[in-house]
């Protein structure tokens, strides 16, 4: 979906103090977060922002092919994958011979040469953006230091109306990654994108991982309204 028809709004050239914005619709199956952006990546010249991991926990992912720089390498042409973690990165590099990899800070270092000697389509920042202080300064940066080297670009992060948030309301406790600044809907992505300089939004509501045994009560709920699921995954061009 888009926020096409509203774009004035994502502007900030009109107001509303109730603005009523359709984010889905009823749909036939649930889509799981890796394996839409798998689907759109394939044989793709990809770069990976937070592509590393806690080092406790790498090897157990890649043994349940849940790692997803892992995933993205066996299926993108090319996957370049950043991350701040210098201890993560060295890891990776010395005891998995993952290929391709840079410990770079986006904000305060400029991107080398053989990163931005090539082009790529798409961006990945995969569950980062809630963990930033100044989401739209950030964007804004990496869209200003990649706009001439990338055309778009993949977010995924936590959705606030994710189904667990409600269950725990019920309970009066919010349960939440320590480490994260922000709830995002996919209207207030879609504005922090726009406003960072990016257009062309479109976003879907997925699950995170294919569970390993299925509901069907879960599943019927999160195909009458996708609302529900857990994460939003947002498209926007440079």
């Amino acid at each position: 979906m888009n926020l096409t028809s509203i774009s004035e709004y994502l502007a900030g050239s009109a107001f509303s103090n109730g603005l009523r914005v359709q984010i889905s619709g009823a749909e036939s199956m649930i889509p799981y977060r890796m394996e839409v952006i798998e689907r759109i990546v394939e044989k793709k010249d990809i770069i990976h922002f937070g592509c590393a991991d806690h080092i406790e926990i790498i090897e157990a992912k890649i043994a349940k092919n849940i790692w997803f720089h892992k995933r993205l390498l066996s299926c993108a042409n090319k996957c370049i994958g950043i991350d701040n973690n210098k201890s993560a990165v060295d890891f990776l590099k010395s005891k998995l011979s993952i290929p391709d990899l840079y410990c770079l800070n986006i904000d305060k270092e400029e991107i080398p040469s053989e990163i931005t000697g090539r082009h790529y389509e798409f961006l990945i920042l995969g569950e980062i953006i809630e963990h930033v202080d100044n989401p739209v300064m950030f964007l804004n940066t990496v869209h200003n230091k990649f706009k001439n080297h990338a055309d778009r670009i993949i977010i995924t992060t936590p959705n606030a109306f994710r189904w667990n948030n409600f269950k725990n309301a019920f309970k009066q406790v919010e349960i939440i990654n320590s480490d994260h600044r922000y709830w995002f809907t996919p209207y207030t992505l879609s504005k922090v994108l726009y406003q960072a300089g990016y257009n062309e939004i479109d976003f879907q509501l997925v699950e995170n991982f294919r569970p390993e045994k299925s509901s069907i009560l879960k599943n019927s709920l999160f195909c009458r309204f996708p609302s529900f699921r857990d994460t939003i995954l947002i498209q926007a061009k440079f």
